[in-house]
């Protein structure tokens, strides 16, 4: 998605662009949950600030994730917002470590990379079909989700297993 400066320079306050954005496999393919992603539909909006633009964007897209519970596929709608401050004119940039100013070189501002770091830093780290996802069974590989199983997980830590049997061991002799 490109925006023309010659743009930006004759607007008056506030502009704003519509652009559906497709991504290719190569962007994301690095989550390996993430099975598909739809076109993105992506909002920019462009004011200016004393010689700066100020950039803000919002974007929505459907994604189909692998969930990290249970491994059921399931698909769901993604909204990241971005911002970021450009300008055109290299005096403008302050070496301010809170405030990150891009200097903007040729005819058109690409906002493409904006666009693909915001989704990239908006996909979640362990996606779930549902925040109560109850995940596979440990020992039988069933979905707890759909039947649960009679599997003891229960987990002892190593150092205390002789303990457990020594403890089980005098009730059964006590009894």
């Amino acid at each position: 998605m490109q925006i023309s400066l010659i743009e930006l320079h004759q607007m008056d306050e506030t502009r704003v662009w519509k652009a559906t954005v497709e991504l290719k496999r190569e962007d994301w393919a690095q989550i390996s949950q993430l099975q598909s992603l739809s076109p993105l539909q992506v909002e920019v909006k462009a004011e200016r600030e004393e010689g700066l633009y100020r950039l803000t964007g919002k974007q929505t897209a459907e994604a189909v994730f692998d969930c990290s519970r249970c491994v059921e596929r399931y698909t769901t709608t993604l909204t990241m917002r971005w911002s970021q401050l450009i300008t055109d004119q290299a005096h403008r940039i302050e070496k301010d470590a809170e405030t990150e100013v891009h200097l903007i070189q040729g005819a058109e501002v690409d906002v493409l990379p904006y666009i693909r770091e915001a989704l990239l830093l908006g996909l979640p780290l362990a996606p779930l079909c549902a925040e109560d996802c109850k995940g596979l069974c440990a020992k039988c590989g069933s979905n707890q989700n759909e039947q649960p199983c009679n599997c003891n997980v229960d987990r002892i830590d190593p150092r205390l297993q002789d303990l457990e049997l020594l403890l089980k061991n005098d009730g059964e002799s006590s009894s």
